[in-house]
């Protein structure tokens, strides 16, 4: 990427994974996801992972922790990122602070980035979707004395395993909202005949969903044809929905 991207993105030969280098700082990774979300072309159903280093008040270098209840310490905002699949790691609470610091005062890990990844990153998905994961740098038994990219590389590619057994369940998470937030059948094509506001699409969308649900069959556009505007067209699809049958099973 050229000077004018102030970030380093990578994308996977899949096309379907990103990864962007945010540095240091909760300011550096809100701006992070803000940028790789209009890189990407994110939509509401990807995931968004936070993987990085981070301090531990006892935690052995190189250790895994998927993070179960983060607290920005600046404002006292709290986050909890839902624990919906199973990890082979450890689980705690992170605070994420504005300056560095050997100090670990409470239980848990400590890093500068996360409050500031997941707050911006619960504006391009649901809560459900965003996960972080902290790998050990240092501890008070352990203190990091000087920074050594080499070993922080090894630390992170021995979790890669462990994260990415994560990520399998959450796609399957990932791959049900798309499907939930997919276009009803033959939404497009009433949108391309009538003029809807925001408020009147949002009603076509639940009304063909309904339809779709209800097992209504193929709609055919020519039976709205005599609706001069999108009012009325809502409100004659409407009636065909309500009319339909409550399906509440089949019984023999």
């Amino acid at each position: 990427h050229g000077s004018a991207n102030p970030f380093r993105v990578y994308r996977g030969p899949e096309g379907t994974r990103w990864l962007v280098i945010c540095g240091v700082g909760k300011i550096a990774a809100a701006a992070a996801v803000a940028h790789l979300a209009a890189v990407s072309e994110a939509r509401p159903h990807h995931l968004w992972l936070n993987l990085g280093l981070c301090g531990h008040s006892a935690g052995e270098p190189g250790e895994l922790y998927r993070v179960s209840k983060l607290i920005d310490v600046g404002s006292g905002r709290a986050f909890y990122p839902p624990l919906l699949t199973p990890v082979p790691c450890g689980q705690g609470t992170l605070r994420t602070v504005d300056q560095p610091s050997a100090d670990y005062p409470e239980e848990g890990m400590y890093d500068m980035e996360a409050s500031g990844f997941f707050a911006s990153a619960i504006r391009y998905t649901s809560q459900e979707l965003i996960q972080v994961f902290k790998v050990v740098s240092d501890s008070p038994t352990a203190p990091l004395r000087r920074f050594d990219k080499r070993e922080a590389s090894e630390w992170i590619a021995a979790a890669l395993d462990g994260v990415d057994q994560a990520l399998e369940a959450l796609m399957d998470l990932s791959a049900e909202e798309r499907r939930r937030l997919e276009e009803p059948s033959g939404y497009a094509n009433f949108l391309e005949n009538w003029h809807f506001s925001a408020s009147q699409r949002l009603q076509l969308r639940r009304l063909l969903a309904r339809w779709a649900a209800l097992d209504g069959g193929l709609l055919d556009l020519g039976d709205f044809e005599q609706e001069a505007s999108s009012r009325a067209l809502l409100r004659s699809l409407t009636e065909r929905v309500e009319a339909l049958p409550i399906r509440w099973g089949s019984h023999d």
